[in-house]
């Protein structure tokens, strides 16, 4: 079909693709699953060719859109924050253990660089630091039966190693079950021990 000039033929393209646009999706769709280890292969090896120039255009980019950016950002996180929060929570429930080794070893390096790090930190998140100890020591004195060694309860906290930390063999606050602070419930690890054990039995 002969066109008059440029802009008929593209106006022409525009309004085939717009009334024939559910055959294109779905020829589009079958093309890509048939082809999808093919497309797979060829994106990364693409990548793997061009990923230093893609690092800098993308760096030029986001610097010169950086205000965009934040922008759609918000617009997105405002639009779908129920989704992200949900989302969140429950990254958050599946990786508990990765999580407190990884901020451990975060707060740990951050102090070797910042020896007042500690101080900082606690003084710009101190009502959580205080809410966490109130927390902690209701759910010590729910736990703790009316016939439990309080003597031998506080010689084991005395008596704990460098380096160690009293821990709750069965968890005060366990998923299917709770323990009781009692001497015979009350074990020594290391930080690193007790972090990876979290809320389990072992």
């Amino acid at each position: 079909m002969p066109y008059k000039n440029k802009e008929d033929q593209i106006e022409h393209t525009r309004r085939y693709n717009r009334e024939h646009a559910e055959e294109r999706n779905a020829y589009m769709r079958q093309y890509y699953h048939e082809h999808s280890e093919e497309r797979k292969s060829y994106q990364l090896e693409r990548y793997k060719e061009h990923s230093e120039e893609r690092k800098i255009y993308s760096k030029k980019y986001y610097e010169e859109h950086k205000e965009e950016h934040r922008e759609r950002c918000k617009q997105y996180y405002q639009k779908h924050i129920q989704k992200i929060k949900k989302c969140n929570r429950l990254y958050r429930q599946e990786h508990a253990n990765e999580l407190k080794i990884y901020k451990n070893q975060y707060h740990k390096n951050k102090i070797k660089d910042d020896p007042a790090h500690g101080k900082k930190h606690y003084k710009k998140y101190k009502g959580h630091y205080c809410l966490k100890a109130k927390l902690r020591e209701k759910y010590i004195k729910q736990a703790t039966p009316p016939w439990a060694d309080l003597n031998r309860i506080k010689d084991i906290y005395q008596n704990c190693p460098e380096g160690y930390e009293v821990d709750h063999i069965i968890p005060l606050q366990g998923k299917f079950v709770s323990g009781l602070n009692i001497p015979i419930n009350l074990q020594y690890l290391t930080t690193e021990e007790n972090r990876k054990k979290g809320n389990r039995i072992l």
